[in-house]
């Protein structure tokens, strides 16, 4: 094999993984993970009758903004009553090509197969225009149980009032007590 074989197969290489660092591929790669983490979870399902009312959760992700994304990372609070419902708030900070500070109130129901959905309003604090605008949070996930741990995959939409709209999509991690 002569040199220029080798040179000219590592910039084909070099130049179908430069197409994989475009937003449509980057995007088309969360939705994938995220339904390959959905599908998963068909077959496995919370362990009934092991209530934890309190429950913390660490997520992160990717969060995304007209054609911007970010890397984000949250955390919440919710306590819940047996029936599967429940009360609570949320914090998180967006870093990348948006900057982000959003904090608010959670409804929740957890249902017993794992399905989990949240909702309440909140507030965006865009941090480059210090501006602050309501946004109403809807936000569904499923969650793995071992003991009172869990872990699953989340996708949240903000609707703010400014009309925009920030999608998240990722990964969280809590813990029940």
């Amino acid at each position: 094999m002569s040199y220029r074989t080798k040179e000219f197969r590592l910039c084909r290489l070099m130049l179908f993984m430069n197409q994989f660092n475009t937003d449509r591929y980057r995007n088309r790669l969360l939705i994938i993970l995220y339904l390959v983490f959905s599908l998963l979870s068909f077959g496995v399902s919370a362990a009934e009758g092991d209530h934890h009312p309190h429950h913390v959760a660490l997520a992160t992700g990717i969060a995304w903004y007209d054609s911007k994304n970010s890397v984000y990372l949250g955390a919440d609070y919710v306590y819940s009553w047996e029936n599967g419902w429940g009360v609570g708030g949320f914090y998180e900070e967006v870093n990348g090509d948006f900057e982000l500070q959003v904090i608010g109130l959670l409804i929740s129901r957890n249902f017993h197969n794992g399905w989990k959905l949240n909702f309440g309003p909140g507030v965006e604090h865009k941090i480059e225009k210090n501006k602050n605008l309501a946004l109403f949070r809807v936000q569904t996930g499923y969650g793995w149980h071992s003991g009172g741990w869990s872990w699953g995959p989340d996708l949240t939409v903000d609707l703010i009032e400014d009309g925009n709209t920030t999608y998240y999509a990722g990964f969280s991690v809590g813990y029940g007590w």
